[in-house]
């Protein structure tokens, strides 16, 4: 898997961003029983058991450093061998990332990749939501991973607080009302003043 050009994993977060935990969290939606599925890292590899319906979520705790990036994989009992048929032992992971890694083993999906921090407004904080994958069956009859978008407000709001665009429509509609106001003012006063030189 490509983890070239990532942040080193110490990187603070900009000014006005807080760093926060973001566990993965996924849910197949159909039943791939003839599939595994596992978490490719730089610092390590991994084997995960997902069930149809079932959300499974992997905690960002303890996942620091070379850990931090990951790809979720998935590859067909058929496609893995009997050479990995066996228990996911450490010894066995490091077998197969390094023959996924030189390329020798057919049909990897590579699903996702996700980062277990999030970098986050500070103001956003409160409302902030993980996203979360489902897992379905795609056109070629294999798997795809598709993001579903947590329900609340909309991108840019906040509880208590308005979007960047609603509160320059607001201001823009304000500034309208005020000037119509003003010339409304000067267009009376200078009506009166003809009626006064009128009369006269």
């Amino acid at each position: 898997m490509a983890f070239a050009g990532l942040a080193p994993a110490d990187a603070g977060p900009e000014p006005g961003y807080v760093r926060v935990g973001a566990p993965l969290i996924v849910t197949p939606q159909d039943d791939f029983a003839g599939y595994r599925f596992f978490l490719d890292s730089p610092g390590g590899f991994e084997e995960i058991k997902l069930a149809k319906g079932k959300t499974t979520t992997i905690s960002s705790e303890g996942r620091a450093g070379s850990m931090k990036y990951t790809s979720l994989i998935a590859i067909s009992n058929q496609d893995l061998g009997g050479a990995f048929d066996g228990p996911a032992t450490p010894e066995t992971m490091d077998a197969l990332q390094a023959a996924i890694r030189d390329k020798k083993v057919d049909g990897v999906i590579e699903l996702l990749s996700h980062d277990f921090d999030a970098y986050i407004k500070k103001k956003e904080k409160k409302t902030w939501k993980n996203p979360a994958y489902v897992l379905k069956a795609s056109a070629d009859k294999k798997i795809e991973a598709v993001e579903t978008k947590p329900a609340g407000k909309k991108k840019g709001e906040i509880e208590g607080e308005e979007s960047d665009s609603h509160m320059a429509a607001n201001i823009a509609a304000g500034s309208l009302l005020s000037l119509s106001f003003i010339f409304g003012g000067v267009w009376l006063s200078r009506r009166k003043r003809d009626l006064s030189v009128a009369q006269a």
